[in-house]
């Protein structure tokens, strides 16, 4: 989104990561519910005065964007790899939503901008709707007037900025587990990070 080169490398690591744990996010409000299955009633009779249901619906509203950025991003490789003979040719088939990869470099180079366009809006929209679920959650929290320390004002705040530090802090593991950044590329300094023109 903010077209910093340093960063791109670490893009689908990112996503992957936001959706392996928006999905444990969604399955832990499951699991909270009591009366699992009927967690559906959350989605088919919402109550939008309470502070559950809109957990609820901002998690699924992010993991779906989630889910079209990542598409977005890997949409050529899963066609790719839905040519290529294997066990998992159908699934790749499926995941690819039968798109076919461009074949000249024009079109390739056309089809890149467009991802880019679309994973610039779909990231612009991001942005409001994950602070709108991180303080949703504070909220919930500071809603509970039977715990003292957590009936604030400052809930939503301090959940937001412990979502920015934590996920900061996850991305920055597990890059440096899985090795995303080649051996011999070296991380720019901060003041030195150049905005693609």
């Amino acid at each position: 989104m903010f077209q910093i080169k340093a960063l791109r490398k670490i893009g689908r690591l990112a996503l992957f990561t936001a959706a392996l744990t928006l999905m444990m996010a969604l399955l832990s409000i499951w699991f909270d519910l009591g009366h699992m299955w009927r967690a559906y009633e959350v989605m088919t009779r919402p109550n939008f005065t309470s502070m559950m249901a809109w957990m609820v619906w901002l998690y699924s509203a992010y993991f779906l964007l989630i889910l079209a950025e990542l598409w977005f991003e890997l949409r050529c490789d899963l066609a790719a790899l839905a040519t290529r003979p294997g066990l998992f040719r159908p699934v790749y088939r499926v995941l690819s939503l039968g798109w076919k990869c461009p074949q000249t470099t024009q079109e390739a180079e056309a089809c890149h901008r467009q991802s880019e366009r679309v994973m610039r809006v779909l990231g612009s929209l991001g942005v409001p709707l994950a602070i709108a679920f991180h303080g949703g959650v504070g909220a919930l929290f500071a809603t509970l007037s039977a715990r003292p320390y957590w009936h604030s004002s400052l809930f939503p705040i301090m959940f937001l900025t412990g979502a920015l530090v934590s996920g900061g802090a996850l991305i920055l593991a597990m890059t440096a587990m899985t090795s995303v950044l080649s051996k011999e590329e070296k991380l720019e300094p901060l003041n030195n990070l150049r905005l693609r023109a």
